[in-house]
């Protein structure tokens, strides 16, 4: 078919009526319609007309690459306008896709379907062994028992015995949410896709969606083996194992139990929320389920159990009594385990102290002794080391002197006495801990600095200022000697040992052009891996006459791992966020340093009193694909330019996201 002739009749059309503009019409209010709202094409190369009404002036919001037309826009009318659709032969599958017209205040949509030679489309069934060997552009159908599941997260993993994939965030979740649960046989359709994380792991998945969910029958006739035997099991078989619970997280919902000769952690129990309230230190738990390792992104293995909880008894062991509280959280007189917990209970909701506490105490319990992708550790303490008196979670804490930890630092272990420095606060409300990445071991049996090895770093490599900035600060890490230097700005001090700041000095930026950036290289003699690094100082161009640069940076602002963030506002500039459509509400993690903003998610940044002329942004670490939309235009380059008092960001789609770090915004 030709669709240039299809124009250029279409064009004579308009200019045979050039010359007879019709009096002006009320329009009324606003509206868009298309009539049919749905046509079907043989296989052969046809055309159909359909019929749209608009009281605006319109245009093409998205089409399918298939699918032409002899307009893309036309002016307000209340009066019928003809649009012709065209199509080409298809030798291929069936097809169906959908155009969209809109007046930005509203849309309408027309489903174009299309027959083809090949017929119906048919997806192959396959194993997930063979399904992870597919092109990545191939849609197959898999089958599995789902071995875990995250409801925040939507998605199940399933394994059939010839391999195990993540099935991940299926667009049909909500569907299906009450009947994903360990055990079950999940059927799912979709294109396989390797991901890899920042630390290097890798996951085997599909995306697509879920055809069906069987629920498991109950088994009979199950064994009961020791736990040590149960960790030896094919990870198909179920097995009953029971052990005294010596540690457990409500929030995570799991629980470890230890039967003497080896410990299993009970992991997210389908009837977790049945005995949670008898669940505490030194009961007995009786459990049953399939065998599964769990091996996290630092590389540590975890022994599991998935499957139901069968019992809960008290054991020979008595419930923890509390200890006295004591200490005033003073590095002189330090919290104990029951007097941090009676402090944290005098705090409202959330809130974290104002202040850093000290608490002392002994490790009872390791939860993470060492975590390389946050450089954080996760242990208990208590007065006297054990698990019987009062316990206080030291939640992703740093090491001696406040730094990350790092491969050849102390670790701790039981019975290890502890000063920990830093903010405490009840996380979601409830559950007393230390504030994530926010505290640290201020001393290690006495000890304040690690002396196992030489540790050398620098806090961040890029620092960023504004245009009138005459300092920055570079943070030295580590317990080694170093020097620093700079060719163009002034430095002080310009040498330290151990953990230290140094002190960066340069003048404002007066130029409207272009930024300034400045340098300085941190060196050591020591023997470590890195012996220098250099930090790059940005300084941005200085603004035009009536105009101002703000920066919102995301990564400064001390928000806790998977916090939702609502709004932040400096200097006058507000961003704002909100979920829109999706159920996931904007939130900020650790991992990548930035606000991860979901599919279909808005953020709106308005200036107080000022009109917004342009958005840059900088994105975190391992950003998503989703486009950025503005109103009704798509918006795809790091930076906005307009001028208006509040835009309104939105993200692509209804799955993925974006991951926002930073934005500078211009006002006048």
């Amino acid at each position: 078919m030709k669709f240039k002739s299809l124009f250029a009749f279409a064009a004579a059309a308009a200019l045979a009526f050039a010359g007879c503009e019709p009096a002006e019409e009320n329009l009324g209010e606003a509206r868009i319609s298309v009539n049919p709202t749905s046509i079907t094409f043989a296989a052969g190369d046809d055309t159909q007309a359909v019929t749209l009404v608009a009281t605006r002036d319109w245009h093409i919001d998205s089409q399918p690459d298939w699918v032409a037309l002899d307009k893309t826009s036309g002016s307000a009318s209340t009066k019928d306008q003809t649009v012709t659709v065209s199509v080409d032969a298809n030798k291929l599958n069936d097809r169906e896709g959908e155009v969209v017209f809109t007046i930005g205040l509203a849309k309408a949509s027309l489903t174009v379907k299309q027959a083809g030679e090949a017929g119906e489309y048919v997806v192959e069934t396959v194993s997930i062994a063979d399904f992870i060997k597919t092109d990545g552009t191939t849609e197959y159908i898999i089958s599995g028992k789902i071995t875990s599941v995250s409801t925040d997260y939507k998605y199940a993993y399933i394994n059939d015995g010839t391999g195990e994939v993540e099935v991940y965030q299926p667009s049909n979740w909500s569907e299906f949410v009450d009947k994903v649960k360990v055990g079950a046989t999940m059927t799912a359709q979709g294109v396989y896709t390797k991901y890899t994380s920042n630390s290097g792991k890798s996951y085997d998945e599909l995306v697509g969606v879920i055809l069906s969910v069987e629920e498991k029958s109950p088994q009979t006739d199950v064994t009961t083996v020791s736990c040590a035997d149960f960790i030896k099991t094919d990870g198909e078989t179920e097995y009953i194992i029971s052990g005294k619970v010596t540690s457990m997280n409500t929030s995570y919902k799991y629980a470890y139990i230890d039967d003497g000769t080896a410990e299993v952690e009970v992991y997210q129990p389908t009837n977790w929320d049945e005995y949670v309230s008898k669940i505490k230190t030194g009961v007995t738990l009786k459990a049953q389920g399939v065998y599964k390792k769990y091996t996290n992104s630092s590389g540590k293995s975890y022994d599991e159990l998935v499957g139901v909880i069968l019992d809960v008894t008290e054991g020979d062991t008595p419930d923890p009594t509390p200890s006295n509280p004591a200490g005033t959280g003073t590095l002189e007189d330090p919290y104990n385990a029951a007097g941090v917990l009676a402090f944290i209970n005098t705090l409202e909701g959330s809130n974290k102290s104002e202040n850093d506490v000290y608490v002392k105490g002994k490790v009872s319990s390791v939860k993470y002794a060492f975590d390389a992708e946050h450089g954080t550790a996760t242990f208990d303490i208590s007065d006297d080391g054990t698990t019987s008196g009062s316990q206080f979670t030291c939640y992703s804490v740093y090491t001696l002197g406040n730094q990350a930890w790092v491969e050849g630092n102390t670790q701790v272990a039981v019975g290890d006495e502890v000063i920990i420095c830093g903010k405490v606060y009840k996380y979601n409300g409830s559950i007393p801990e230390t504030a994530s990445k926010e505290a640290y071991i201020y001393s290690l049996n006495g000890k304040t600095t690690d002396t196992t090895g030489p540790v050398f770093g620098v806090e961040r490599t890029e620092i960023n200022v504004g245009a009138s900035a005459t300092e920055a600060t570079v943070n030295v890490t580590g317990n080694v000697a170093w020097t620093a230097a700079s060719s163009d700005a002034k430095i002080e001090p310009a040498s330290g040992n151990g953990a230290g700041a140094i002190k960066v000095t340069f003048d404002a930026n007066t130029d409207t052009e272009k930024a300034k950036t400045y340098t300085v290289v941190v060196t050591t003699t020591a023997d470590v891996a890195t012996k220098s690094y250099t930090v790059t100082i940005t300084q941005s161009k200085a603004s035009a006459a009536g105009e101002s640069t703000v920066t919102l940076d995301f990564t400064a602002q001390g928000y806790e791992n998977a916090q939702a963030v609502e709004s932040l506002t400096v200097e006058g500039v507000t961003v704002t966020f909100d979920k829109g459509t999706n159920s996931n509400a904007p939130k900020f993690y650790t991992s990548g340093s930035a606000v991860r903003v979901y599919g279909s998610n808005n953020f709106t940044v308005k200036a107080d009193g000022k009109n917004v002329t342009k958005v840059e942004f900088t994105f975190g670490a391992s950003d998503g694909s989703n486009e950025i939309t503005v109103d009704s235009g798509k918006f795809t380059s790091p930076v906005w330019e307009g001028d208006a008092s509040s835009v309104k960001f939105t993200v692509g789609g209804t799955s993925g996201n974006r991951r926002l770090a930073k934005m500078v915004v211009t006002v006048k």
